[in-house]
């Protein structure tokens, strides 16, 4: 995009912005409270949401190479639909200012899902990864299990926290991260943490961790995800059938 096309979207998202202000005046000048009791519409009638500006499901699935690494269908459409909302959200915070708390509060959100998208996609692969190492009519491991560089336990398991799964896959250079890509994987789990308001430190409208900074660093590690978590399984698995004793 040039310049001179740069302006002319400027403006045109300008124009958006008075048309819907002007919209909710014109409730308010005819006695409606635009909150409570805007009128309710049809589907038909609402505004509908700017076509090709969220990518089909089948994309995400295929961009991620989830059939390469999760087995569950059910698993791989609901990372594929949280990545649609993804979209969803950033067409938001690229195009619009939201005030007051609210605007920090929904960027929170974008980023519980962006987290919950990370935490699926590390955890569908680690339980795969688990499963080969099973013996499935003794529901027992390998016995090899405990000195098996190869041998990944089910999520979710006693002492396995997610702390210790990053650990893990990190070992086996299943994801590459330096010491402060680690941290800055805590640090998203820490956010997402607080959808529990109960357990959220302080006041939301001062956290300083929900900035676009931090919203750009977790796309950046999806994108990372995306361009190499395959390709690291791939590389895992092969070296693991050239290498693996497994026995009951």
């Amino acid at each position: 995009m040039n310049q001179q096309q740069r302006l002319q979207y400027k403006a045109k998202l300008k124009e958006i912005e008075t048309m819907l202000q002007d919209t909710e005046d014109f409730l308010i000048e005819c006695g409606v409270d635009n909150i409570r009791n805007a009128p309710l519409l049809d589907d038909r009638d609402k505004i509908f949401f700017p076509r090709k500006s969220i990518r089909h499901r089948l994309f995400f699935t295929q961009a991620f190479q989830l059939n390469s690494f999760i087995n569950s269908d059910t698993l791989r459409r609901n990372i594929s639909y949280s990545l649609q909302s993804v979209d969803l959200f950033n067409y938001f915070n690229k195009r619009m200012r939201i005030g007051l708390a609210t605007g920090k509060i929904f960027l929170k959100l974008g980023m519980v899902n962006i987290f919950s998208i990370i935490e699926s996609i590390l955890y569908g692969a680690v339980e795969e990864l688990h499963k080969y190492c099973m013996f499935d009519a003794e529901n027992q491991p390998c016995k090899h299990n405990l000195t098996c560089p190869y041998y990944l336990p089910k999520p979710y398991s006693k002492g396995f926290s997610f702390a210790k799964i990053i650990r893990k896959l990190c070992d086996q250079e299943l994801i590459r991260l330096t010491e402060v890509g680690r941290n800055l994987i805590h640090k998203f789990q820490k956010i997402r943490d607080n959808i529990h308001l109960f357990l959220a430190e302080g006041n939301e409208l001062n956290n300083d961790e929900y900035t676009n900074e931090s919203y750009t660093q977790m796309i950046q590690f999806l994108i990372y995800l995306r361009d190499n978590f395959h390709l690291n399984i791939a590389r895992f698995k092969q070296e693991r059938r050239q290498n693996c004793t497994k026995e009951l």
